[in-house]
């Protein structure tokens, strides 16, 4: 007896077969601070993995493909003083683990730690320790971000209104903001034009305004509350 496949079957295995090869051709990198770390981010492919090992990276970095970025225990970027430390153009992508330190000041460039465009639909920025005088994440007309568990510190020898917002979103939808910790920046949470986006018990202290709205609504906001002694 033989057996025809139909033309759905054959595009299903073919779907399948593409599916499985881009799964076994992400590939994990790990880089030192030996490496030319935008060398290797320009390497990437979607679904690759870059870990970077403790030491400081020096430099403004960008990342043009769907990955995760993360880094040991005292993996540090640190942007010289000058422009964004770390720019996410593709959807999808995951930063986390990461320390990131001196990106610039510049608050008519919008300089941040980790500056997430508007094609980077379904970001993840997660567990990241930020401490600068710029923006600490900016959201930049991004839908579906997610930002959770980062901390992120300012810089307490600029003047309050000289500093950028901790979490700053702008042109934003269904944004969840959940479990980070903000100080000593110009306001934490700033929501710019944003809506339907979830800000979930965030802990916000030692600075200008809490949560900052702007033209924003059907918002959710659900306060930090302190864990019992």
């Amino acid at each position: 007896m033989t057996f025809k496949h139909s033309p759905i079957h054959t595009l299903a295995s073919l779907l399948l077969l593409m599916s499985i090869n881009t799964v076994c051709a992400a590939k994990t990198l790990n880089v030192n601070p030996q490496d030319n770390l935008q060398q290797v981010l320009d390497s990437t492919s979607a679904g690759d993995k870059v870990v970077l090992e403790r030491g400081n990276y020096y430099g403004n970095f960008i990342l043009n493909a769907s990955i995760e970025i993360s880094g040991e225990t005292g993996a540090i970027i640190d942007a010289k003083g000058k422009g964004h430390a770390l720019i996410v153009n593709q959807a999808n992508s995951y930063v986390h683990h990461l320390g990131i330190r001196n990106w610039g000041e510049d608050l008519t460039t919008m300089d941040a730690a980790i500056f997430v465009a508007k094609a980077a639909s379904n970001t993840v920025i997660e567990s990241n320790q930020l401490q600068g005088g710029g923006f600490g994440i900016w959201l930049d007309a991004t839908p579906n971000a997610s930002v959770i568990s980062n901390k992120i510190t300012g810089n307490k020898e600029l003047r309050s209104t000289d500093r950028g917002n901790g979490i700053h979103l702008y042109f934003v939808r269904d944004a969840l903001i959940k479990n980070n910790q903000i100080s000593q920046t110009r306001d934490g949470i700033y929501i710019e034009s944003s809506n339907q986006s979830k800000l979930i018990n965030n802990k916000i202290d030692d600075l200008r305004y809490g949560i900052h709205y702007m033209y924003s609504y059907n918002n959710t906001c659900l306060l930090y509350t302190s864990p019992s002694p």
